[in-house]
C-alpha cells in the first residue's frame, strides 16, 4: 500500500513535543457541509493526528474546533458558481465573530473562491491546492491524475499544480461523468463497492499515462478509497488536517 498519510517518511508535518500540546491556544475553524460527512472526516482526522503523532489522550491535549456546518446548494452540479458565494461569506464571517484563528474548508470545488473569501476574512484561510503544491513538490511528481467533480476541473482548481511543471491528468468525458456520479452516491450515503471499483480502474488508465501520483480532489473519495498498491493516492482531506495542525502549532 502507498498512501499519503501522517507517517509517511516523506510527510510534511513534524513531530512537537508533547508538552508544546499544553501551550495550544489556536482555534481551527471549519467551514463545512459541502458535504457534511467530508467535513467529519477532516474533524476525525485532525483528532487521529493528535492521538497518534502527538500522544493526546486528555480532552485538553486537543485543539479548540469550531464547525460551521452550511447547506450550501449543490457545488457539484451546479451551473451558476457565484451563487454559492454569499454562503460562504456568510460561513466565514460566522467562525470569525466566535473567535477562530484560522479557517479550513474541505471542499475541493469551493476552493476557486479562495482568494474572494481571503479578501473579506479578518483571519487566514487555508487553501487546498496550495497544500497540493506543497505534497507534490515534497514526493517530487512528475504526474499526476485527477479525481474529482467536473466543476473543479472546470473552474482550474488545481492548475496551480500545472504552473509549478507538473502534469495533470485529467479524466476524459466518460471517466468525469463517472466520477460526479460516484461522488454523489457517496453524498447520499451510498459507498458502493461499484463504485470503488470504477475509481480503481479509472486509476489504473492514469497510471498507465504515467502517473505517480494521484489526487483524490473531492473530500467525499476518501470515504470510499484510501489505498492502492500501485501509485500514491494524495488524500486532500488528510492533506488538509496536516495543514490544520501545522497552523495550530503555528508553523
Amino acid at each position: 500500500m502507498v498512501y499519503f498519510t501522517q507517517s509517511s517518511e516523506r510527510g510534511l508535518t513534524r513531530l512537537i513535543s508533547k508538552d508544546k500540546i499544553k501551550l495550544n491556544k489556536k482555534v481551527i475553524g471549519i467551514l463545512g457541509g459541502m458535504g457534511p460527512e467530508a467535513t467529519a472526516d477532516l474533524y476525525m482526522k485532525i483528532v487521529k493526528i493528535f492521538q497518534n503523532e502527538y500522544g493526546a489522550q486528555f480532552d485538553s491535549d486537543y485543539p479548540q474546533i469550531i464547525i460551521n456546518s452550511i447547506p450550501l446548494p449543490d457545488v457539484v452540479n451546479v451551473e451558476e458558481t457565484n451563487e454559492i458565494y454569499p454562503y460562504l461569506e456568510n460561513g466565514v464571517k460566522t467562525l470569525e465573530n466566535a473567535g477562530v484563528d484560522f479557517i479550513v474548508i474541505p471542499c475541493n470545488t469551493v476552493q476557486f473562491l479562495l482568494e474572494k473569501l481571503r479578501k473579506v476574512s479578518k483571519v487566514p484561510i487555508i487553501g487546498i491546492p496550495e497544500e497540493m503544491v506543497k505534497v507534490t513538490k515534497s514526493f517530487g511528481l512528475k504526474r499526476v491524475g485527477l479525481l474529482s467533480t467536473r466543476n473543479t476541473i472546470k473552474l482550474g482548481v488545481f492548475d496551480a499544480i500545472e504552473k509549478t511543471g507538473t502534469v495533470v491528468i485529467k479524466p476524459d468525458i466518460d471517466q468525469q461523468n463517472q466520477i460526479t456520479n460516484i461522488i454523489m452516491e457517496i453524498m447520499k450515503g451510498n459507498k458502493l463497492e461499484r463504485g470503488r471499483l470504477v475509481l480503481e480502474r479509472i486509476i489504473s488508465d492514469f497510471v498507465s499515462k504515467g502517473a505517480d501520483g494521484i489526487i483524490l480532489g473531492c473530500t467525499e473519495l476518501p470515504l470510499i478509497i484510501n489505498n492502492n498498491d500501485k501509485v500514491l493516492l494524495l488524500d486532500t482531506t488528510e492533506i488538509l488536517a496536516q495543514a490544520s495542525v501545522r497552523k495550530v502549532f503555528g508553523e
